[in-house]
């Protein structure tokens, strides 16, 4: 996906989590170009795959690229490739969590949200053995923020609560209005 946002526009990606099924081979790379004065909300999330049916981190291979630019200047850049020719099986490495996210919050109009969610963060007790675990760094202006929580249900309730603000913004919550 390449997407430029103009200067003082708003976009937000909030696709569902990629779920893939045994043996599935997976590549995306994400490209947005920032404008002085554009904001962004973007998450890119993807789960263990078909576990219901018995295919939990059974892919062959997992990837996902992220560039993100502000008037030609990286802003970030961001991989995740999970192989299970690169080390253990990919299910010992993720041991409990069946689902991970990365958040990027950033530009004017989003910087407030960031810092709350950031602060938020900074103020939660992280709990050994919980059902989730989030870590989050100042981005710019904005934030990235990444989860990993024991089930696709609870990423998603923790990232509908934590874009919230993205209502007023876009006249409704965008993960509710995909194309």
């Amino acid at each position: 996906m390449r997407a430029t946002v103009g200067a003082g526009a708003a976009l937000a990606v909030v696709p569902d989590p990629v779920v893939c099924f045994a043996g599935a081979r997976y590549a995306q790379a994400i490209d947005i170009q920032l404008d002085p004065g554009a904001s962004l909300v973007l998450v890119d999330a993807f789960t263990a795959g078909r576990s219901a049916h018995g295919e939990r981190w059974a892919f062959a291979r997992y990837a996902s690229q992220l560039r993100i630019e502000r008037a030609g200047a990286s802003l970030l850049r961001d991989a995740v490739l999970l192989d299970p020719q690169h080390g253990p099986p990919v299910a010992a490495r993720m041991g409990r969590f069946d689902a991970f996210a990365t958040l990027v919050v950033a530009g004017p109009r989003f910087a407030a949200a960031a810092r709350r969610i950031l602060d938020a963060l900074a103020r939660a007790p992280v709990e050994a053995r919980g059902s989730r675990v989030e870590g989050g760094s100042p981005l710019g202006d904005g934030a990235i923020v990444r989860v990993a929580a024991t089930s696709a249900e609870g990423l998603t309730t923790w990232l509908r609560d934590n874009l919230a603000f993205t209502v007023d913004t876009f006249g409704g919550d965008p993960a509710q209005h995909k194309a």
